[in-house]
């Protein structure tokens, strides 16, 4: 079998399988047009209500993978995409839409940010034959802030008061956004180059 046993098959064959997590994960993704949705339609209540059911998944798909100990290569691949696709989409939905508290180039640099880190991923895929997937912290610090900037988007529609918050979020997350790249690239050149 070039090489492969049928217990490492088998492990690998198990690395794809679709847990309680992962579907939580899938989940999440399929929130997405449905949120896009309702914000076209101006109906905000329904999109925070599922903007918030998706952060609900979130939190709870990595509690119960470390808990019920299923966490999958299909998992540790699934869950950031979702998170990413999430707050990519509707900072791009909340800019179409010319949402005032929203500056373009901080979606630019986000969008960028994930097509460099794409990018990259495939090429180590390409020259090692694997990728290795580990979030490192100022990501998850970053994704939690733009989280929380989105969340401010939504509040503003009824408490105008919340605009004073954006500029510390936004300050923040395009600080942690500008760590988690270096800090991405760094361990990235680092499997490119092993």
């Amino acid at each position: 079998m070039n090489g492969i046993n049928a217990h490492s098959l088998r492990q690998n064959m198990r690395e794809f399988r679709v847990t309680i997590p992962t579907l939580l994960t899938i989940v999440r993704i399929a929130f997405i047009p449905v949120i896009v949705f309702f914000l076209y339609r101006q109906q905000v209540v329904w999109a925070l209500s599922f903007f918030c059911a998706a952060a609900v998944t979130d939190v709870l798909d990595g509690y119960l993978a470390r808990r019920l100990r299923q966490q999958t290569f299909l998992g540790a691949c699934l869950d950031p995409v979702a998170d990413k696709l999430l707050v990519a989409v509707l900072l791009v939905t909340f800019w179409l839409q010319h949402e005032p508290f929203l500056p373009g180039w901080f979606v630019i640099l986000v969008l960028a940010k994930e097509v460099i880190q794409i990018f990259g991923s495939t090429l180590i895929f390409l020259r090692q034959g694997n990728l290795f997937v580990c979030p490192v912290m100022l990501g998850k610090a970053s994704m939690f802030f733009q989280t929380c900037f989105i969340f401010a988007l939504f509040l503003r529609y009824y408490l105008p008061s919340v605009v004073a918050l954006f500029w510390y979020l936004l300050g923040a997350s395009t600080l942690l956004v500008c760590a988690s790249l270096g800090q991405y690239l760094f361990k990235g050149l680092k499997q490119f180059n092993a």
